[in-house]
């Protein structure tokens, strides 16, 4: 699954460098949203298997810090590559998600054994459809969890395509200047998920660092 994403990551960068009208940049987007939802749950399901309970926490706030960081750095970077072309940052990005396809492929081997992988699926019970679960979410106890991210990820996403707009149109960035703030920010929030994470844990609980942490990042974006 994180080479199918993977690859699927590199087709629509490809698209997209591609595209000479915008109904194929829709379609490159469309395919890059199904390598998404491909590869990160993946990941996640990957690091929870090769991890300890106890080493599992600062696994995936690594994977936290990593994609928080992605989000932000990479529009960044994408700005300084611009300077040499538009298609320039879609070439880069797909010829990056080739070379980790491969990396994976090459680097990266089975969470689990096979008779690991083959007792779990014979044990498994049936699970109702996706949809049917998601229904089901909503009377959940980790339906707060599940909406935080939600609301976050949404937050967070148009943030990196309105930001770009508003400080063009209001202070006359570059795309220079914007691909600068947007790295400063990614290394500030690297910063605080990978390191502060660490200091702050041992003393809170995980409620009163999930708190303190939302409240932070509402006072970091006014």
């Amino acid at each position: 699954m994180i080479v199918l994403g993977l690859s699927l990551f590199s087709l629509s960068n490809f698209s997209a460098a591609l595209a000479d009208d915008l109904m194929l940049l829709f379609v490159s987007r469309l395919i890059g949203g199904i390598g998404s939802a491909a590869l990160v749950p993946s990941i996640m399901a990957y690091a929870a298997d090769i991890t300890t309970n106890e080493q599992r926490t600062k696994a995936m706030s690594y994977i936290g810090a990593s994609m928080s960081s992605g989000f932000i750095i990479g529009p960044g970077v994408g700005g300084l590559l611009a300077e040499f072309g538009m298609r320039t940052p879609f070439f880069a990005s797909a010829c990056i998600g080739v070379l980790s396809m491969i990396g994976s492929m090459v680097f990266l081997p089975e969470s689990l054994s096979l008779e690991h992988r083959m007792t779990r699926q014979q044990s498994r019970d049936k699970k109702p459809n996706v949809f049917l679960q998601l229904a089901l979410s909503i009377k959940s106890c980790f339906f707060v969890l599940l909406f935080l991210v939600f609301v976050l990820t949404f937050g967070l996403t148009h943030f990196d395509a309105i930001y770009p707009l508003y400080v063009v149109q209001s202070y006359g960035f570059t795309s220079r200047d914007i691909a600068i703030l947007f790295t400063l920010c990614s290394l500030m929030g690297t910063f605080n998920i990978a390191i502060v994470f660490d200091l702050v844990r041992p003393f809170a609980t995980f409620r009163e660092f999930l708190v303190c942490h939302v409240y932070h990042d509402a006072v970091f974006h006014l």
